[in-house]
């Protein structure tokens, strides 16, 4: 069979995909009739059969006098991407792109390589090395983007990594460039959504998970996010309403048991958010400490003290000793009416506070005590305390301390009749809280 009539032969039948048909013809030719370009149709047909590592083996019999074509490097580029050796494929599709750079195929291979070579990069949160690998590989991908559609790819990638490394602003960039080329479906969405939300422009990420509701409906993470959102905008109805959707659609889980809970703490509905707080502890079977420490808060508000100490106790027992801890700890034990535990709570609270105003509350609070304990001259020392911590005090308005000094100052000046010792230090301390109000 003469060279143009085989040539044409094996054209015919690629064009109607017979590649195992060309395997069979050139491989029962006479070794005579076979020539570079021959056998380089064959390593064409092995590819295209998938049989990637037959392919390199053909290539490799012309080497010596291929190596320098484009059409011989590229083909040994194909054979290692779909075995995913894109770094063998990225040697030899670089060779055929600087033999001819205006290819757009091999451009659309070589950003392919590099987008697959960043994948590859196994990262954790503060592997900050590897992290920059997959990234300079993305962005080397960048350099060989064609059509619109390589763009989205790329851009939409690049997005993704710098949502994982909480570059936020240039995620955005990219994703909206993604947009404007045309990309409008669930994943560019979402992951702009969840991007503008990072960045607190929490209107415009609305938008965007509302989009991901109109392309699927029933997506319960979007509806979660909605609901997030809303609740983050202080639209506490709005975000119910979602997360109630998210729960019908079988979501009961903590997250959107906790975000029913916060919302009807934030519409001060305090029973209800116990309810809710309550199954999402039951999930989180004592666990979490946030929560513990809002059903604490919770029932503390509404007078639970009892229904508060179970839960502080079982965050005491989860290692939680800070100054909220105490000082909330403290709170409940006032209510309970037992006034010395609750001076050392107090006491305890003010060894690991830092925040003035917090320690001015925190030594009313301890004031407090004592006088309900009828220990007026600790009282009245504590009172004095206060007063010193407010005369320092030049950042903050403590004017409901102040009020809260001269209301403690009348009570106790009412049930020392008999003391004319304590009665001229509470007007004197009187006089010095006046002096607060209207200074020389």
């Amino acid at each position: 069979m003469k060279k143009d009539t085989l040539l044409k032969k094996i054209k015919d039948l690629s064009d109607l995909d017979k590649h195992q048909e060309i395997i069979d013809m050139i491989e029962a030719l006479p070794v005579e009739q076979l020539n570079n370009e021959i056998i380089g149709q064959l390593a064409r047909a092995y590819i295209n059969v998938q049989n990637y590592e037959k392919a390199i083996e053909v290539l490799k019999s012309i080497e010596k006098d291929e190596k320098n074509t484009m059409l011989w490097n590229y083909r040994m580029g194909c054979s290692y991407f779909y075995l995913k050796d894109y770094e063998k494929a990225e040697e030899y599709f670089l060779k055929a792109y600087n033999l001819e750079p205006e290819d757009e195929n091999i451009k659309d291979f070589l950003m392919d390589i590099y987008i697959n070579l960043s994948k590859q990069v196994k990262f954790g949160e503060d592997d900050l090395d590897n992290q920059k690998k997959a990234l300079n590989y993305a962005l080397k991908a960048k350099d060989y983007m064609t059509t619109d559609d390589k763009k989205i790819e790329c851009y939409s990638y690049l997005a993704f990594l710098y949502n994982k490394f909480t570059d936020y602003h240039t995620a955005e960039d990219l994703l909206k460039r993604a947009i404007s080329l045309g990309r409008d479906d669930l994943w560019i969405h979402s992951e702009l959504g969840y991007c503008l939300g990072e960045l607190n422009k929490l209107e415009e990420s609305l938008e965007h998970y509302l989009k991901v509701i109109e392309l699927e409906p029933n997506n319960i993470w979007a509806l979660s996010q909605i609901a997030w959102t809303y609740r983050c905008l202080g639209r506490y109805e709005e975000a119910l309403k979602e997360n109630f959707k998210a729960l019908d659609l079988g979501e009961k889980s903590e997250w959107v048991y906790v975000e029913i809970g916060y919302c009807y703490k934030g519409l001060n509905n305090y029973d209800k958010a116990i309810k809710y707080y309550l199954e999402a502890n039951k999930i989180s079977k004592d666990r979490n400490v946030w929560l513990l420490s809002e059903l604490v808060w919770l029932y503390d508000g509404i007078g639970k003290y009892e229904n508060a100490l179970e839960y502080l106790k079982k965050l005491e027992k989860l290692g939680r000793d800070d100054s909220w801890f105490n000082s909330e700890y403290g709170f409940c034990l006032i209510g309970l009416k037992k006034y010395n535990e609750a001076i050392e709570k107090y006491k305890h609270a003010l060894e690991k506070e830092k925040n003035v105003k917090e320690t001015i509350h925190y030594n009313c609070q301890i004031g407090f005590c004592y006088r309900l304990l009828e220990k007026y001259e600790e009282a009245i020392e504590n009172l004095k305390k206060v007063l010193e911590i407010i005369n320092g005090d030049k950042t903050n308005d403590n004017t409901d301390e102040k009020i809260f000094l001269n209301s403690q100052i009348g009570w106790i000046y009412g049930k020392i009749e008999n003391d004319e010792k304590l009665k001229k230090e509470l007007e004197e301390l009187k006089d010095m809280v006046n002096m607060l109000y209207h200074p020389s």
